[in-house]
């Protein structure tokens, strides 16, 4: 009878903490939801209780909104579950011809890439070690016997397509290493850094002094002025494998070797020249060119082609960093060339033939909706750049469900406080290491969607979106913050 009694006195406190806890997170969405700083806003919230599936608060949660880089939840989880945690892409390296007693190959050296993001990545490795990779590669040739190459070295990208920026990728973006486009050869996370030196009076000149790394043949058209701020509000403006760029607005006073970052507009192009540089300075002697596949396809170069259509011997196989190492770096970090290759990979490994994103874009979706209700969803690229996306706080919460026991997923999200891009959400605050989460922020959007740990220890999956507020992007971080306090404390 006494541990009946004892029984009962348990649950109905639990019973009672739950609905103390869902009173408290409702009351502080909809406090939140009645800021004057919300009045033109849209809000989606939902906050689920896994061990119950309960609903512990709400707000619109079908309301279906641009929610930025949180997009990237469903390219990651989607990679994870349609190719597997160890997958990893490659790059083969070619060579047509014959090497001779002399150590001479008479032949070209091929690079095919399948869109591996990582070589050169400053995300994996330190800055002065990112040509690394390359005299790892150039090893091959003395161990071949290859001591002369008479022939060209050439970039092959194609696996991937040549067709850009996913869609509705802004003009304004695109030129900006936010906007880099995925490629099956991309090198340095495709960036490009542009280092200006500034004037002293307001609205003077400005002048690139130098880039890295340098791109023969790339003519960069400087508008940029000087002006009294402290960051960094210039923008660059090039389209996918043009020629030029133009850049433009506004960096701070009297700088030197202050720091833009761009987008390669040619990585397969780069890339090739980048290897032949490293061949020569690894004793190897050239007597030819680089040049990319793409090139040789747009000048009709048919005998070139046909020559490398002809009998080739793999030199090696490079294998980058695996899916779970990669999406960590996508989703504590946000890096929106990563997402979009992995949209790339599921096209490769599902259908074969060339990787196209919007075929890769289409099996996810088709992924997705085969799990849960997705009508009213639009997703429309893997990173969240797009303002196309549309997605409510109960398709996120449908999916965290889905994905509550992968652990290699939850543990590749940011934890508040302490990590990625969640460092500064809820420091010495009650949410302070209790969220594992993602954001997501572009102008007029601010976004968390992940997982949350309660005092009680039960686990809570949510999503928070919000487009149009007034007031700057701290003010709304702040306001949101009292929400997720609410949801663990």
């Amino acid at each position: 009878m006494k541990y009946t009694s004892l029984l009962f006195l348990f649950y109905f406190l639990a019973f009672e903490y739950a609905k103390a806890q869902s009173h408290q997170a409702q009351k502080a969405i909809e406090t939140f939801a009645q800021n004057p700083q919300m009045k033109a806003a849209s809000i989606s919230f939902l906050a689920v209780d896994l061990t119950n599936n309960k609903t512990i608060a709400s707000y619109d949660q079908h309301r279906c909104l641009t929610p930025a880089s949180t997009t990237k939840l469903w390219s990651t989880a989607g990679a994870l579950d349609l190719l597997g945690t160890n997958y990893a892409p490659k790059t083969e390296v070619y060579y047509t011809g014959k090497i001779t007693e002399e150590g001479i190959l008479q032949g070209d050296v091929i690079i095919q890439g399948f869109g591996d993001p990582t070589m050169g990545s400053e995300h994996f490795g330190k800055r002065e070690s990112m040509r690394d990779f390359f005299r790892d590669w150039v090893a091959y040739f003395p161990a071949n016997k290859i001591k002369i190459l008479v022939g060209d070295v050439i970039a092959d990208a194609s696996a991937l397509g040549y067709y850009g920026v996913p869609d509705g990728w802004s003009w304004s973006d695109m030129g900006n290493y936010y906007g880099a486009f995925p490629s099956g050869l991309t090198i340095f996370d495709n960036m490009l850094e542009l280092y200006f030196t500034t004037s002293q009076h307001k609205y003077g000149a400005t002048q690139i002094t130098r880039t890295h790394p340098v791109i023969q043949d790339f003519l960069i058209s400087n508008h940029v002025l000087s002006d009294a701020i402290q960051s960094d509000n210039a923008y660059v403006f090039a389209a996918p494998y043009a020629s030029s760029a133009y850049v433009t607005g506004t960096l701070p006073l009297n700088r030197k070797d202050f720091l833009v970052k761009a987008a390669i507009q040619n990585p397969e192009d780069l890339f090739a020249r980048e290897f032949l540089e490293a061949i020569r300075r690894e004793g190897v002697q050239v007597i030819g060119n680089s040049m990319s596949l793409k090139i040789l396809r747009d000048t009709k170069n048919l005998n070139k082609l046909e020559f490398l259509e002809s009998e080739k011997t793999l030199l090696f196989t490079h294998y980058g960093h695996s899916i779970s190492e990669v999406i960590k770096v996508i989703n504590q970090k946000s890096v929106n060339l990563f997402a979009e290759h992995l949209i790339h990979w599921i096209a490769l490994e599902k259908e074969g033939g060339i990787g196209y994103h919007k075929q890769g874009m289409e099996i996810l979706k088709n992924h997705w909706k085969s799990k849960f209700d997705m009508e009213s969803a639009r997703i429309t690229d893997g990173s969240g750049l797009s303002r196309s996306n549309s997605i409510s706080a109960q398709h996120f919460v449908d999916l965290l469900k889905y994905m509550k026991d992968n652990t290699v997923f939850e543990n590749s999200l940011a934890i508040s406080g302490q990590t990625g891009t969640l460092k500064s959400l809820c420091q010495g605050q009650a949410c302070s290491g209790k969220i594992k989460a993602k954001s997501g922020s572009i102008a007029g959007v601010k976004a968390y969607a992940g997982y949350a740990q309660t005092a009680n220890g039960n686990k809570i999956a949510f999503a928070f979106i919000v487009n149009n507020h007034q007031g700057n992007s701290s003010e709304l971080k702040n306001l949101m913050q009292s929400v997720l306090n609410a949801i663990v404390s």
